[in-house]
């Protein structure tokens, strides 16, 4: 059974002079755990001083870091972005005055509360971008382990291999009813395996350094038997998920060697680098580390053209008792049982839910519960149940003292007005249900969906070998914690203005999945970039590629067009160099800091001629001859396009009846031609007419999509 963990977060916290009990717990274990923890045996003891914290974003990489976090109590909005300026004396005492006041040995949710004040204040003047709250939960964790067990630790991993496939892999066009439900269950899949691994060994919450994004890491006691419980927990868990998932989703599981102070404050960075290299190799080889399995993939058959599919996942229904159906008439769909409880207690449940609730296995009948492949019962609700003994509860997106809670990236999910409703002429749209991919890509001229992908650069080798000066599971956890504030809580506030036109598909981790009209989908990924560069104090890049696609196309095919130009986008270079942190758009890979600026301003400036009755056919005009040269080039002719571009924008401009514009057009033959003095400098990777080419594309799709007084027609209108 999962363990209280207040004990020794209560002990933890006396022993730093803020307030709790000590437990009867030796004062040598507790600063042995602290040491261990932190990496370090110079740890704070005794009457802790409020001190500033740094981010711990910001000193990856062995950087040093000039800005601070604001003391105050956990929030997902930009007033608890990093900033120049260090918290004053009077806040951060407020801020350890807040933490003290909930410190009590009688405190249910101590670790929550623990973190909701403790986040934002520093460990020590030394250690001052590791979080206190970090530091305490997992000296607490780390005694608990010391007391209960032979003086060694062990760390333990998982992950959930096939996340992508599972998510993306939707054929129907009914994919946007499920695709939230599917996302939110990856996380509550995560979630379930982390708690059956603590249930097991008898730990708390205290004892994850890290769950999100698929996988976990827990902090565990060496014990005699360990090695043979863990072999158990895995096959049992391998065999729960094949029995509902079959080969779509595996969990790989790592558990490292026994290790003690000569590891733990000299040589955390290989713990975690063989777990990691343990889990990629099970990846690869998952019969032999869950051989139960074999017997049972064996067995299976598929029936291929004989057997009925999911119509919306596509996967074989090889169980006729597993047969059921959604919508009505034409739209009726054939799906099993667990797609539609994906749909209806999941993705519907979600729009309106205030908690997450969790009973465990078969403690609960006759409601509509759903229950993972490893027994655990969930609901998503509005309001509580009266009966709340034996649930685990958390809130969703509300951080705060007193409930647990749990962000998750995207529960805010546009649906259909009365109006919109009324207009479509479809009897399964009603007022209040999802829309349709269809509906969201919806414009006023012209219909385009866009599908976003975007991933942290490099975080692997971060991970691996770049966590920063004294590798610690305190730095572990908050820089995981960190990452996974931004891509589950703030991320949810940035894209609040484009919530009627945009659904976050997928967040955690480090990456997302975003879709939407493209229009809106393409200013989201331009903030989500900003906020997380300045999340991370610009020491962190993120990359992605957007695929502007018809509103009818496959979600499935779309992901993998997403996930084509996000690859695009990861393999920007720039003087020999691989760079990433860029954008592929329209094909182009794009830098946010050396071409992306360019491009907004050359469609500024295009779309400013435009509006003033500049003929619209310069922007066909770019587009042409960017393709000339690109075919040119790659069959290496000479460049013709060079003096066709001069003749036909020369001759254009002086059809330009503004003399202004008509010398910005010369100018522009001039600099996208023979003087393109940034790429020959290479301070741009992509030649100047390329951008104009991007700029061009954008402002054509953006007037057929919206259309306005000034720019009633398009250049492109007989295409």
């Amino acid at each position: 059974m999962k363990n209280n963990a207040n004990k020794y977060l209560n002990a933890i916290c006396h022993a730093l002079g803020l307030g709790g009990s000590p437990e009867n717990i030796p004062d040598e274990l507790l600063r042995k755990a602290a040491q261990w923890a932190a990496g370090s045996k110079e740890i704070p003891w005794g009457a802790y001083q409020a001190q500033a914290l740094k981010p711990v974003l910001a000193t990856l990489k062995d950087k040093t870091s000039t800005q601070w976090l604001p003391a105050k109590s956990l929030t997902v909005t930009p007033e608890f972005y990093p900033s120049d300026t260090a918290p004053a004396t009077d806040a951060l005492n407020a801020q350890l005055k807040a933490l003290v006041n909930v410190v009590e040995p009688s405190n249910p949710h101590l670790l929550t509360a623990l973190q909701y004040h403790g986040a934002g204040l520093a460990l020590s003047k030394s250690m001052d971008d590791l979080p206190l709250y970090d530091f305490i939960k997992i000296s607490a964790a780390i005694a608990h382990c010391l007391e209960n067990g032979n003086g060694k630790l062990r760390l333990i991993g998982g992950n959930i291999s096939g996340i992508q496939a599972y998510l993306y892999d939707i054929v129907s066009k009914r994919a946007g009813k499920l695709l939230k439900g599917r996302s939110f269950y990856l996380q509550l899949l995560a979630d379930s395996l982390a708690e059956r691994t603590l249930e097991e060994f008898g730990l708390s919450d205290a004892h994850i350094v890290y769950a999100s994004g698929g996988g976990f890491y827990i902090i565990a006691p060496d014990q005699v038997d360990i090695e043979a419980r863990f072999s158990n927990l895995q096959s049992k868990i391998a065999e729960q998920l094949f029995r509902v998932h079959r080969s779509n989703l595996f969990c790989e599981m790592a558990i490292s060697e026994a290790f003690d102070d000569s590891v733990a404050l000299h040589g955390q960075a290989g713990v975690w680098s063989k777990v990691l290299d343990t889990l990629s190799k099970s990846k690869q080889q998952r019969l032999r580390y869950n051989s139960a399995l074999f017997e049972a993939i064996t067995s299976i058959v598929e029936k291929g053209g004989d057997a009925q599919r999911d119509e919306i996942t596509n996967e074989e229904i090889l169980d006729q008792a597993d047969h059921d159906t959604i919508g009505s008439g034409e739209d009726k769909l054939i799906v099993s049982k667990f797609t539609k409880q994906q749909i209806e207690l999941l993705g519907r449940d979600l729009r309106e839910a205030r908690y997450w609730i969790t009973a465990a296995p078969e403690s609960r009948q006759g409601e509509k519960w759903f229950k993972d492949p490893l027994g655990y019962l969930h609901q998503l609700r509005e309001h509580l149940p009266q009966d709340t003994s034996g649930l685990m509860i958390r809130v969703l997106n509300e951080p705060g003292d007193n409930m647990p809670f749990v962000l998750y990236g995207g529960n805010n999910i546009p649906v259909y007005t009365e109006e919109e409703a009324q207009k479509a002429n479809d009897p399964d749209v009603r007022a209040g249900e999802v829309k349709t991919f269809d509906a969201l890509a919806a414009g006023e001229g012209l219909d385009r969906l866009g599908i976003l992908r975007m991933d942290v650069d490099d975080l692997g080798s971060i991970f691996n070998d770049k966590i920063g000066q004294n590798p610690s599971f305190v730095r572990y956890a908050a820089v995981s914690r960190s990452l996974d504030w931004f891509f589950k809580g703030c991320l949810n506030e940035i894209q609040k203005p484009y919530q009627g036109r945009t659904v976050i598909i997928y967040s955690g981790g480090d990456d997302l999945f975003i879709v939407g009209r493209w229009l809106e989908v393409l200013s989201l990924s331009i903030d989500i970039q900003q906020g997380f560069r300045a999340w991370s104090c610009n020491n962190l890049s993120i990359s992605g590629g957007i695929a502007i696609l018809g509103s009818k196309f496959p979600v499935m095919q779309g992901a993998a067009l997403a996930g084509e130009q996000e690859k695009k986008g990861k393999a920007y270079t720039r003087n020999g160099k691989k760079e990433k942190n860029a954008l592929a758009l329209f094909d182009q890979a794009l830098s946010w800091e050396h071409e992306m600026p360019k491009i907004m301003a050359y469609r500024e400036m295009l779309k400013k001629m435009l509006e003033d009755k500049v003929d619209k056919s310069l922007l066909r005009k770019l587009d042409m001859h960017a393709e000339n040269r690109k075919t040119q080039e790659r069959l290496r002719e000479s460049p013709r396009w060079m003096w066709n571009m001069a003749y036909d924008l020369g001759r254009f401009a002086g059809k330009t009846k503004n003399p202004d514009y008509a010398k910005q057009i010369r100018e522009l033959a001039q600099t996208a031609s023979l003087d393109d003095q940034d790429f020959r400098s290479r301070s741009t990777a992509v030649p100047k007419l390329f951008l104009l080419q991007t700029a061009a594309r954008w402002l054509e799709l953006e007037t057929r999509t919206v259309k306005s007084t000034k720019l009633e027609q398009n250049a492109f209108d007989n295409d």
